[in-house]
């Protein structure tokens, strides 16, 4: 089996999901010019070799390959939410018990990846990682270039790090789910980002603000172009909320919040959204 070099960090899937006309064509802001221009989602959010090490002569795919099983029941499940979610909203019936357990799991093993597989993530870990790297090497009498450290890090510490999601999930599984839903009436969208999840925690005074294990955190995330999810404190017995936005300035918020997140471009099917 052959794996392409070009990897992406934001699956394509995902973004497909935040084309207005369901084509492969976004509008991207690039945060450091100012400038918009037009990309397919094949050439965005990509970096050659990027989960890839270097291994006797040869890249080693391992990490890609089991990123490309987990995409797929990641989009499969996905799917099934943003249909459940659009079929309550026009339907008027309650989708609660439609998504099995294990598919809740799946999505928020979604959420997880796309924390740490983004370049802030990643570059964070290599800055610390990196001068650590450098000492034992200085103790060890070993020579190496930033490259090649790099490339030890991807080989011995990613594979650490993605295997821990499943621990990870039992954690955002206590939180409650609440659904922003933008009206039909509405004529606007949620953006997305090469950063698109956004972790939040209005306890200025506690020691762990911002992790995950803080019940104050809240984490969210545009799931498409019409809905967004938000985990937050379970202060009460396991239910999902749907809110309808009726107001474009909560959705203006929302995505003014989007794009202050973005590492570096921020992408719409609608160039007037990042026009802000």
């Amino acid at each position: 089996m052959s794996f392409p070099k070009r990897q992406h960090y934001v699956p394509r899937f995902y973004l497909k999901n935040f084309t207005i006309n369901g084509n492969e064509q976004l509008y991207v802001l690039d945060k450091n010019s100012n400038n918009i221009f037009y990309k397919n989602i094949q050439e965005i959010c990509e970096q050659n070799y990027y989960y890839s090490f270097y291994d006797q002569n040869e890249y080693d795919f391992m990490l890609e390959e089991h990123l490309g099983k987990k995409e797929s029941e990641f989009s499969s499940v996905l799917r099934k939410l943003t249909d459940n979610i659009e079929g309550y909203y026009y339907n008027k019936n309650s989708c609660i018990g439609k998504l099995l357990h294990n598919d809740k799991k799946i999505i928020l093993e979604f959420i997880l990846y796309q924390i740490i597989r983004v370049p802030k993530y990643i570059d964070e870990l290599f800055s610390i990682v990196i001068p650590e790297f450098k000492q034992y090497n200085i103790e060890d009498g070993i020579i190496q270039n930033e490259k090649q450290i790099k490339n030890d890090i991807k080989r011995y510490t990613f594979p650490k790090f993605f295997s821990r999601i499943s621990e990870m999930t039992s954690i955002l599984l206590k939180k409650n789910w609440i659904f922003l839903i933008i009206s039909k009436d509405l004529d606007t969208s949620f953006l997305s980002s090469d950063n698109p999840v956004i972790i939040s925690n209005s306890d200025l005074q506690s020691p762990i603000r911002g992790a995950l294990i803080d019940p104050m955190t809240e984490i969210s995330i545009p799931i498409s172009k019409n809905i967004a999810l938000v985990l937050k404190q379970k202060t009460v017995k396991y239910k999902v909320n749907y809110n309808i936005i009726n107001s474009l300035d909560n959705v203006n918020y929302i995505n003014d919040l989007l794009l202050k997140n973005a590492t570096r471009f921020a992408y719409s099917g609608k160039k007037s959204l990042l026009e802000r």
